[in-house]
């Protein structure tokens, strides 16, 4: 074996005076057992029912604010890179105020 005799020897010495004896279940307990196990997977089931609702919901656009404000202090970035979808990199200046206002949401995503 992988362990020395000494050392299995070691470990089923007895260092109790007392031997622990294993309890027996009684039908009561396993009864209270299959209850707990039915109430834990319950509660599973409520849980992955509420998540799997929520997530497909906030799919469709629930929970989502419909506009938000906002507000950028008055200040200019001289020189800045900007690349805009299809366009290649160029260096302009960003009026940050510009963008200042109310944003709708307008029924599309990202």
């Amino acid at each position: 074996g992988v362990f020395s005799k000494s050392l299995r020897a070691a470990t089923r010495n007895k260092y109790f005076q007392t031997e622990l004896r294993r309890h027996t279940k009684v039908n009561g307990n396993r009864k209270i057992s299959f209850f707990l196990k039915a109430i834990y997977f319950v509660n599973l089931v409520a849980l992955l029912g509420a998540q799997i609702y929520v997530t497909v919901r906030q799919g469709n656009g629930d929970y989502q604010c419909k506009s938000i404000t906002v507000r950028f202090k008055d200040e200019v970035w001289e020189r800045s890179l900007v690349q805009m979808p299809g366009v290649e990199m160029k260096e302009m200046a960003l009026v940050y105020p510009y963008f200042n206002g109310i944003y709708n949401q307008d029924g599309t995503s990202n």
